[in-house]
């Protein structure tokens, strides 16, 4: 995922943020494979790819099929990468608990006949001993990615107006967790697409490894600047380069590996009925902060969106 610093130059003019127009600079988008298409939307969930929201909530286990909690939130880094799962420990009925993020390398995705799996090699002790989280919020600290010149035309902008913030430091990746890879049974469906009518997906998602018995399991103290939580970016709007609201992140997609393939937008509609799915691929979409507060910004109009794919989940 390609990051751009989308700057407060706005608010130093006398424009409103949300309606700054902004011009992404050349090669606001990382080449690469990919199975977007020309647009940059993606038209259906792979068999290797999970919805964040079937984390979310889910139950994670040790060795010893102890419960330990719930995953409460995703860390990703800037690039989009998976850093921790936030796990809520301890506590009854939601009071006292402890949010513990577990890195995301030391957490194994598994199947257990066609249920999602998550498990880890740590003991319920080890998460009580574990600090506890720390959000930016929490912290007293706000966004910030690597920065890029970027343009922002006004109504009356000063001569050669250009904003530039100080790239922020490169968050350390964490030690990554020997894994005993478990080949799957069959191997991973691919979707294709009918000569005529929609396309039809029927294999559930495969995944992962479990992890090697005794591995290390590592925990995330806090929340880098240069990191977003996944609850801060479903049901964030995804802007045009005219500060149009094309539709609300209702969703992210993303790889086995923990990395984002694309976020789920919901396009038309009226109070919710109505609404279409749109996968935006994640390297066609420019991130950036402003007022202390991501912001995501996709170079298409609403037109295009309209009559983008309608998304398609597995099963």
């Amino acid at each position: 995922m390609r990051m751009i610093a989308l700057a407060v130059a706005a608010m130093l003019v006398g424009v409103p943020a949300t309606h700054a127009q902004v011009t992404a600079p050349a090669g606001a988008a990382i080449a690469g494979p990919t199975r977007a298409n020309a647009a940059g939307f993606i038209e259906y969930q792979a068999a290797d790819e999970l919805l964040v929201t079937d984390l979310l909530g889910r139950a994670v286990f040790n060795l010893a099929e102890e419960s330990l909690g719930t995953v409460d939130d995703i860390v990703y880094s800037y690039e989009g990468d998976a850093v921790a799962l936030v796990v809520g420990v301890g506590g009854f009925l939601g009071i006292g608990v402890k949010n513990v993020a577990i890195a995301y390398d030391a957490v194994a995705l598994t199947m257990d006949g066609d249920e999602l799996r998550l498990v880890v090699d740590a003991s319920r002790e080890a998460l009580d001993a574990a600090a506890a989280f720390q959000t930016l919020d929490e912290r007293d600290l706000t966004p910030m990615v690597p920065a890029e010149p970027v343009a922002i035309p006004t109504a009356t902008p000063p001569a050669g107006a250009m904003i530039t913030l100080t790239p922020a430091p490169v968050p350390a990746a964490p030690a990554p967790t020997p894994v005993v890879p478990v080949e799957p049974a069959t191997p991973p469906a691919t979707a294709v697409a009918p000569a005529e009518g929609p396309m039809v997906i029927t294999a559930p998602p495969m995944v992962i490894a479990m992890p090697a018995l005794d591995a290390p399991t590592n925990f995330v103290a806090m929340q880098d600047i240069g990191e977003m939580l996944v609850t801060e970016i479903i049901g964030h709007p995804v802007y045009n380069l005219a500060g149009e609201v094309l539709g609300n992140i209702d969703n992210v997609l993303q790889g086995r590996d923990g990395t984002i393939t694309a976020v789920i937008v919901g396009v038309g509609g009226f109070l919710g009925i109505g609404v279409k799915d749109v996968a935006i691929a994640m390297e066609a979409l420019n991130v950036g902060v402003i007022d202390g507060e991501w912001r995501f910004v996709f170079d298409a109009d609403r037109a295009a969106l309209d009559a983008a794919p309608a998304f398609q989940r597995l099963p």
